[in-house]
């Protein structure tokens, strides 16, 4: 799933049900940009449960289709949402973000980053096209990045949402899973890490930390 990222120390699987023979406890899965498809949707449940035995997974971005709606059967999916042309997240005011907020600056997917690095990657462009959809929270998520939705109808002031209120649309986070976890992200950090320092970096923290 990897193979549409140019990362030489990455061993490149042909089939995903390769991943079940690897150990759980010593491997890390990386499914590429726009990798999920109808073969990892019928190997889901499957690759649940090597999770759930200590595997580690990084879910990159996405297209909003039937096979992302729920990640590996992990409650997690990715979605397409307007921005408020009000919202400071979205001044572009089309359907995609241009800058984030970092909910956890502590952890090491943002070593050596600041949330001035989350926003106009390439000098200009988005840094995501689509966002996260998290059907139930659990005390063992962490929302690690995510963008406001602007002021509601009934708002003049901006208000603290919990993570999973409509105050906030979410872009990374990560999902603890019996004795592995996995990882999931809507930013363009596999599409950009070619041509964006900030994504490579990105990406590199991912991978060293899991």
């Amino acid at each position: 799933p990897s193979a549409k990222l140019s990362l030489d120390d990455v061993k490149k699987l042909r089939f995903v049900e390769d991943v079940l023979t690897e150990k759980p406890g010593e491997t890390t899965l990386l499914f590429g940009p726009h990798s999920l498809d109808k073969t990892t949707s019928f190997y889901a449940e499957a690759l649940k449960t090597w999770i759930i035995y200590g595997g580690h997974a990084i879910i990159l971005e996405q297209n909003p289709t039937p096979f992302s709606e729920n990640v590996l059967n992990c409650g997690i999916g990715f979605i397409k949402a307007n921005q408020p042309h009000w919202s400071r997240w979205a001044a572009n005011q089309v359907k995609h973000t241009d800058r984030a907020d970092i909910v956890n600056p502590q952890h090491p997917v943002f070593a050596e980053l600041s949330e001035d690095d989350m926003r106009w990657w390439n000098g200009d462009s988005f840094l995501a096209h689509c966002y996260l959809s998290v059907k139930t929270a659990g005390k063992r998520d962490t929302v690690l990045s995510r963008i406001g939705n602007g002021l509601a109808e009934d708002e003049l002031m901006p208000v603290q949402y919990d993570y999973i209120e409509p105050g906030y649309s979410i872009i990374m986070m990560e999902r603890n899973i019996g004795k592995g976890a996995i990882l999931v992200s809507s930013m363009l950090v596999g599409e950009k890490s070619s041509n964006d320092p900030i994504a490579a970096k990105l990406l590199a923290n991912l991978l060293a930390f899991y």
